[in-house]
């Protein structure tokens, strides 16, 4: 990658256009312009050095840019895209979309005609690589491996902090289980959920992660606080009839009413629910359990599934939250589920506050409550009490206000 300015292709089948992109970007030496397609993929084949951004017109006669943009997934493009187009906004955000799934950086859209200050001002929003980032690679942990982590005490929790949207008080923690393996340090769930689940050793961790948490909700009950605690379900979890009773017996062994714990279940995996899981679900609710539908906007779920299954609490996914007041189809959907939830009775949190845009947004939508980063990132129980007086001090009744 170049050190200071990117070297840039731009294709449009429009020469006018071309011209016109050619002159706004006069101060970019390193810079190509193409009418076809195929003359542009040409040029990244022909062994130069790959552009570090690509200015593309999504309406192109011959290949279109979504079928461009599969071209350079294919080639492991790792540069950046802007694209342009007379198409409607909403057709700009779906595409804009599209490009971000091939794992290609979008640096933003334009409608035509463009304009050239927001376009420098999308060319300069780009930053060379530092020369040690690469895509991450994951690991695969083997259910062996994860047995004796289990075993051996390696599997923790850390807990995201939930807020009141209007007061900006504490409300809960989400418990999100973690690995601080001996070599390669802190391990995100998505590593050996999977293995977790494929082997039968869900069960198992779903109760080690129930006990970390109601444990350490005891010990904060103990200081004063009257916080809740959240922990996710796999549907295999719900597909063990004993499941309430189970987590019955745990809440009472640490003394938690059950109105303080919260069970989550993603959106997805409702789906392919059975009467099991329904009848698990069910009977949670009865013990006085919440339980939550996590992620929702990005499954199927019908309004029966929603109608028969007894959540008392919809939490919308960060995609439809994160960047919500730039985005026009993201708002929208916000606002659809914000609604849906208040017509059933249902709480709602929104995950995915990342920004003090996002905050004002969700604040302003007068969804109850709030969870991302921009509130904190999720921390380990011995990290708990320290951010809970900062956040009192510094921080959630000026945000909230």
């Amino acid at each position: 990658m170049h050190s200071t300015n990117p070297k840039i292709l731009v294709l449009d089948d429009d020469q006018f256009i071309l011209s016109y992109i050619r002159a706004i970007l006069k101060s970019y030496d390193d810079a190509s312009f193409h009418a076809r397609a195929t003359d542009a993929l040409d040029a990244i084949d022909s062994g130069a050095d790959a552009p570090d951004i690509v200015i593309l017109d999504l309406n192109m006669p011959e290949m279109d840019g979504i079928q461009l943009v599969s071209a350079l997934q294919d080639r492991n493009f790792q540069g950046s895209v802007i694209l342009i187009s007379g198409v409607d906004q909403r057709l700009l955000e779906t595409s804009t979309a599209i490009v971000a799934r091939h794992n290609i950086r979008v640096l933003g859209w334009l409608s035509k005609p463009v304009v050239a200050e927001k376009l420098l001002q999308l060319v300069s929003a780009w930053k060379p690589e530092d020369g040690s980032s690469t895509r991450p690679t994951r690991t695969q942990f083997s259910s062996g491996e994860l047995s004796i982590a289990m075993r051996d005490g390696e599997l923790l929790n850390a807990y995201q902090p939930k807020v009141d949207m209007l007061t900006g008080s504490v409300t809960g923690f989400e418990a999100l289980v973690r690995w601080n393996h001996a070599d390669k340090g802190i391990v995100g769930p998505d590593q050996f959920i999977p293995a977790a689940e494929e082997s039968g050793l869900i069960s198992g961790l779903t109760d080690l992660v129930l006990e970390n948490a109601l444990r350490d909700l005891n010990r904060w009950t103990a200081w004063g606080w009257n916080h809740s605690v959240a922990v996710n379900l796999s549907m295999l979890n719900l597909a063990d009839p004993k499941l309430p009773d189970k987590v019955s017996r745990v809440a009472a062994r640490y003394g938690i009413k059950p109105s303080r714990i919260t069970l989550e279940v993603t959106e997805s995996a409702i789906v392919d629910e059975t009467c099991v899981a329904i009848d698990s679900l069910t009977r949670l609710r009865l013990k006085g359990f919440h339980v939550s539908i996590d992620d929702f906007g990005t499954g199927y779920s019908s309004m029966e599934k929603l109608r028969d299954i007894a959540f008392d609490q919809l939490k919308i996914d960060r995609g439809f939250v994160t960047s919500a007041s730039d985005d026009s189809t993201k708002a929208s959907i916000f606002t659809a589920s914000l609604d849906l939830s208040r017509y059933l009775g249902m709480n709602t949190v929104a995950e995915g506050i990342e920004t003090e845009r996002d905050w004002s947004y969700v604040r302003d939508s007068g969804c109850q409550t709030g969870q991302g980063y921009y509130i904190s990132k999720p921390l380990f129980a011995g990290d708990v009490p320290d951010w809970i007086g900062m956040w009192g001090r510094d921080g959630g009744a000026a945000r909230a206000g």
